[in-house]
């Protein structure tokens, strides 16, 4: 029997973050709807694109996927607007009616080596646990090692963003790719600190940045094998770019 991956591209509940993302000018932005919009730490999030029917499966296709390669690509790449809409048919082309982790990680690879030269060295690679202790910890080694051109804006230090897989709704096929463009409050030494209010995860998504605790973050990203969904998925899934 052939497993579908559905992809929802619902809003996520602003927490700390709300619309404080902003037209991103200088990628010589139109301003469009669909235009990129500029964000605290020189990040960027790019607006997705609306749902499509798909009638071959009689499903609506999401884009949460190219839009979180689209601010990859600001992050790791030599900064320019993108058409969303040809990249999704060119580089993301799937069977099921959204992105499945294997096919946005080829995407990537293949997008980031057709711009010859235009990004930095590495390679996107799929990275799946069990423990959300596990979990955590790569995202807060990753999003501080390797060059980028994203900073967290209270230090300015560099963070190398990467990609997560989460489930909006419980009991519901409402998976959707964020882009993870910070981790701040934890420590991976002391588990403890994932259980306070200051641990807190930003997300750039849908044109604009949310910040979640870490322990909302991690139940989110625990059901995406959920009995009434990919039983055969691990729950915690994470793309990221390895340089």
């Amino acid at each position: 029997m052939r497993f579908i991956m559905t992809i929802c591209c619902f809003l996520l509940i602003p927490a700390s973050y709300g619309k404080i993302c902003e037209p991103a000018f200088d990628l010589n932005s139109t301003t469009s709807e669909l235009s990129p919009r500029q964000c605290p730490g020189g990040s960027v999030s790019y607006p997705q694109l609306p749902a499509a029917r798909e009638h071959a499966w009689d499903h609506e296709k999401s884009f949460s996927a190219v839009t979180a390669l689209a601010n990859m690509h600001h992050a790791y790449c030599k900064k320019r607007e993108l058409d969303l809409a040809l990249i999704d048919r060119k580089f993301l082309a799937d069977f099921d009616p959204s992105t499945r982790y294997d096919t946005l990680v080829y995407g990537l690879n293949d997008f980031f080596q057709s711009l010859k030269g235009e990004c930095l060295l590495g390679k996107w690679r799929f990275s799946h646990t069990t423990s959300y202790k596990k979990f955590m910890d790569t995202i807060h080694q990753k999003l501080q090692t390797g060059k980028s051109g994203w900073r967290d804006p209270e230090s300015g230090k560099t963070r190398a963003p990467l990609i997560a897989l989460i489930n909006l709704t419980a009991n519901n096929t409402a998976l959707h790719w964020v882009s993870i463009a910070n981790i701040s409050g934890y420590n991976p030494n002391d588990s403890r600190t994932l259980r306070k209010r200051s641990c807190r995860v930003v997300l750039n998504q849908k044109g604009d940045q949310n910040s979640l605790s870490c322990r909302k973050f991690i139940r989110l990203a625990s059901q995406v094998n959920d009995p009434h969904m990919l039983v055969w998925m691990a729950p915690f899934n994470l793309v990221y770019f390895s340089q």
